[in-house]
């Protein structure tokens, strides 16, 4: 039977069981920033996104103001 993770600490020296926690939390406190860096940069796109769409929704409001006395007949009068 194989022993589980608690039975395993037991046998690990005091201070090398101190050197490995210390490792896994600097590995993790890496990978933190790695997500907070990651986070940055995706809310940036998000940013840079919505300000396009609205820059976009205004083009778009602006234009059918532009074009709201006029009718068409077919697609082809879309153009004008």
């Amino acid at each position: 039977m194989l022993a589980n993770a608690h039975d395993m600490c037991d046998l690990i020296e005091p201070s090398n069981y101190n050197k490995i926690v210390e490792g896994i939390v600097q590995r993790l406190e890496k990978e933190l920033e790695k997500a907070h860096l990651e986070h940055r940069k995706i809310k940036g796109v998000k940013e840079k996104c919505l300000k396009e769409v609205f820059e976009l929704t205004r083009f778009l409001i602006e234009h059918a103001d532009k074009k709201k006395n006029r009718y068409f007949t077919g697609v082809s009068g879309l153009d004008n």
